[in-house]
């Protein structure tokens, strides 16, 4: 099967000409994108490990594409070699991975979690497939608000030190201190994903020598507030049988 996964990262606020560049909420099917460049490598693997033998192909999309949109990404990955094409919903394709394990009239909900936001969804297996009972894509939640929203203290505690340097760092004016400033997400990424692992984490703040902790109690205070729009749509959900 394949399945090919959608991205759709957007900044929490709106970010500096030195903030990273994330990949936007791109359309694969708009004019001048890479979709069937990539389509046919993924198909030149599937015939290498397939054979010649033909091959029925399950691609995932977002689950409100409308008919005629998932209609033209079907016939894209059938122009790219790949046969028995059948286009179902990322939500019904998470379901179908459970196989026998979730039983005709149980349900299941899906929760994915990206860059930028989160897609909770209610699918209940029949006896003929799945069936979508609900679906809702919470904005703004994510990996990048919450390095966002690391940024902002961290920000605050080199002000307290030096107020110069985080004048440099939020607005930055030179090739130096652009740089310095994404140094400044890269490390705050990094202390995320630290702060996941241990109960304080420090990063080095860039234009300054020094260093600057944070403790997994602060970074679960920012972050909180935004997982609970993600419990509150689990929890409007309904009831299910599993959770993927």
């Amino acid at each position: 099967a394949l399945t090919l996964v959608r991205m759709k990262p957007k900044m929490a606020s709106e970010p500096s000409s030195a903030d990273p560049v994330y990949p936007g909420h791109r359309d694969p099917l708009r004019a001048g994108s890479r979709l069937p460049q990539r389509l046919t490598r993924i198909a030149a693997e599937v015939r290498r490990a397939a054979g010649a033998g033909n091959v029925e192909t399950t691609v995932a999309c977002p689950p409100e594409w409308p008919d005629p949109r998932r209609q033209a990404l079907a016939e894209a990955v059938t122009g790219a070699g790949l046969s028995g094409v059948e286009v179902v919903s990322e939500t019904v394709a998470a379901a179908a991975y459970l196989g026998d394990q979730l039983a005709v009239g149980a349900s299941l909900l899906v929760v994915d979690a990206g860059a930028s936001s989160c897609d909770v969804g209610l699918v209940r297996r029949t006896a003929g497939g799945y069936e979508q009972l609900r679906f809702e894509t919470i904005e703004d939640i994510g990996g990048i608000r919450l390095d966002a929203d690391l940024v902002a203290l961290v920000g605050a505690r080199i002000a307290e030190q030096d107020r110069t340097v985080w004048h440099r760092l939020d607005d930055p004016l030179t090739a130096v201190d652009r740089a310095a400033r994404l140094r400044l997400w890269e490390e705050v990424r990094a202390l995320r994903e630290g702060l996941s692992l241990t109960d304080s984490a420090t990063q080095t703040v860039p234009l300054a020598d020094s260093g600057l902790t944070i403790s997994r109690t602060e970074f679960e205070a920012l972050a909180r507030p935004v997982l609970a729009r993600v419990v509150r749509a689990v929890t409007d959900a309904g009831p299910a049988s599993a959770l993927l």
